[in-house]
């Protein structure tokens, strides 16, 4: 499991996607929680305006998941970081620049 990208939809926008992928030995079903928050140090994960979101998978071994995100949420946080975990994977972190 990995965060591919973590990205503003655009120079400048508050607007941020974020790409999960999700590889499996199996198709079935498997959860997904991203848990999105701003921080204000580069690469440690925050608290500011934590949001959550589960994501149910099942009936396949890869999967592509996106989320899109307004940064003014995370707002006056220099950064905004994604942890991503399901069980029996490690939890895995990434972080960008955030447009506040």
């Amino acid at each position: 499991m990995s965060v591919t990208s973590l990205a503003a939809d655009q120079s400048g926008s508050f607007s941020y996607t974020v790409h999960v992928r999700v590889q499996t030995t199996g198709t079935g079903p498997v959860t997904v929680v991203l848990t999105v928050a701003g921080s204000s140090t580069l690469n440690t994960p925050g608290s500011v305006g934590t949001q959550v979101f589960t994501v149910p998978l099942r009936g396949q071994t890869s999967y592509d998941v996106s989320q899109k995100l307004d940064d003014h949420t995370f707002c006056p946080a220099p950064y905004l970081g994604v942890r991503v975990t399901a069980s029996g994977a490690p939890e895995t972190y990434r972080d960008a620049s955030s447009s506040c």
